[in-house]
């Protein structure tokens, strides 16, 4: 009991420590450095080789620090990541049922576009100055390909580094073990 609390503090304070650096170091970078986006592709992580539990687990700790660090409206984050983890879960559970590489590269790419969107819609209804759609300047297709980028790079490395160590997806030849002669 002990050690299971002490592993979800330990869990609670590693997500807090990525959406405190997301917020406060990445977003400092200028130019494709600053379109690092760990809070999605972290989510995508969990979602992928985990389950759906720990993805809303992590993704109401993620919204709770965007939100306080945010100057938009309250619940802007929380909206746009509870509604792209309900879609990628439901892609993941429909489409994609395998655990491949590029399963895992489909549901980034898609996790990121959806919550570009949604955060830019979510801004422009909330906006009252007048501002236009976010998704017709040239800097959102930018910033939403430059996290495509990233997200294909962390990719490539997450998903092998979790494959090395973790029995569970291990390629298996034709659902059995091989026969020798």
């Amino acid at each position: 009991m002990i050690k299971k609390a002490l592993l979800n503090i330990f869990y609670i304070l590693l997500l807090s420590l990525v959406a405190i650096l997301q917020v406060s170091v990445f977003s400092a970078w200028t130019g494709f450095f600053a379109s690092l986006n760990l809070i999605i592709l972290v989510l995508v992580f969990v979602l992928f080789f985990y389950n759906l539990k720990a993805a809303l687990m992590t993704a109401f700790i993620f919204a709770i620090w965007l939100e306080l660090f945010s100057f938009n409206f309250f619940g802007i984050h929380f909206f746009s990541i509870l509604i792209t983890l309900y879609l990628i879960n439901r892609i993941s559970v429909s489409w994609l049922t395998n655990r491949s590489f590029y399963s895992f590269i489909l549901l980034n790419i898609f996790a990121i576009f959806s919550y570009q969107l949604l955060n830019a819609t979510f801004l422009y209804f909330s906006d009252f100055s007048g501002g236009s759609f976010l998704i017709f300047t040239s800097s959102f297709w930018q910033s939403t390909l430059y996290q495509i980028v990233w997200a294909i790079i962390i990719s490539l490395f997450s998903f092998n580094f979790m494959i090395a160590f973790n029995d569970r997806y291990k390629p298996d030849f034709l659902g059995g073990k091989m026969k020798s002669r």
